[in-house]
């Protein structure tokens, strides 16, 4: 094993600004950063082109272990991490079984220190009637809740659950944000479609939107931080501009959405682009992005 490593004359991304220098690593952690390292190491790196930057934490990945372990698994998962240069990961509890008791959590972390090749955490998935549990868990990145359907069995809309879940605990709540009856009553509209442009359909930005409004509320009605994940439409971001600078309630946006648009993608991929919730059109892709460029995300 290499004790020490040497990078001479590379870009070093820190949090304060973008710099040419020179980096030390001993023992496997970073020893000095300086413009000039005269130290000798026992590798020396100096090639054009390199650059080194903090490791990225991913909070939102779908290892599907335990479960789906053809699709994806702690140890696979954490090895494309690990490439990409991403050093710690929090995986959502929509596994086969969920990820929904104390217990469950304990069982997924000891698995996770023998299996990861990467720093990780899970989060608790919210049920209608597991509030103990998301109160009694340590060490989480917070709680998820499936206020619209999603792969998996976890699904929370009842406006009342919703409302204790908010109220009764005090960790972080991610939310899938879809309403659920409007998915239903689409569904039924569209039932036997074969065409894959019709996700996006059922899975409306209306729907999007009446949920997203109603979480928000939630959150501030009960002074609760709030997480929203993967936001999709150019509603949500109007409206989260709307409520103006505040510390409870954030967002976040994936690629697929950030750089994709329907019906383009989905004509060449098919119901392999097909995601909940759905790739949506150029219209949202741009307000996405624009909502990142600005801070909204």
């Amino acid at each position: 094993m290499i004790e020490s490593t040497l990078f001479k004359d590379i870009e070093i991304v820190t949090p304060d600004g973008v710099y040419q220098g020179d980096l030390l690593i001993k023992e496997g952690k970073i020893a000095a950063i300086e413009p000039i390292i005269n130290e000798t190491a026992e590798e020396i790196i100096q090639e054009t082109g390199l650059t080194i930057l903090p490791g990225v934490i991913d909070p939102h990945v779908h290892f599907r272990d335990p479960g789906a372990t053809h699709k994806e698994d702690l140890e696979s998962g954490s090895k494309a991490a690990a490439s990409g240069g991403v050093t710690s990961f929090f995986d959502m509890p929509n596994t086969n079984p969920a990820t929904i008791s104390v217990e469950a959590m304990q069982a997924k972390k000891d698995y996770a220190s023998t299996t990861s090749l990467v720093n990780y955490n899970f989060f608790i998935g919210a049920t209608a009637d597991n509030v103990t549990a998301l109160q009694d868990v340590e060490n989480v990145p917070g709680i998820k809740i499936y206020v619209g359907s999603s792969t998996g069995s976890l699904l929370v809309d009842q406006d009342e659950v919703l409302d204790q879940i908010f109220r009764d605990t005090s960790k972080l709540i991610a939310v899938h944000s879809e309403d659920e009856a409007m998915i239903q009553e689409k569904m039924k509209e569209f039932e036997g479609t074969t065409n894959v442009l019709d996700h996006e359909k059922i899975r409306s930005a209306e729907g999007a939107l009446k949920c997203t409004q109603f979480l928000c509320e939630l959150a501030l009605k009960h002074k609760h931080r709030l997480h929203i994940c993967h936001l999709t439409t150019k509603q949500e971001v109007d409206y989260l501009k709307s409520l103006g600078a505040q510390s409870l309630i954030t967002t976040e946006v994936t690629p697929q959405h950030l750089l994709t648009f329907s019906p383009d993608i989905l004509n060449k991929w098919g119901t392999k682009a097909q995601i909940n919730p759905p790739i949506r059109s150029r219209e949202h892709q741009k307000a996405l992005f624009q909502a990142l460029k600005e801070g909204v995300i």
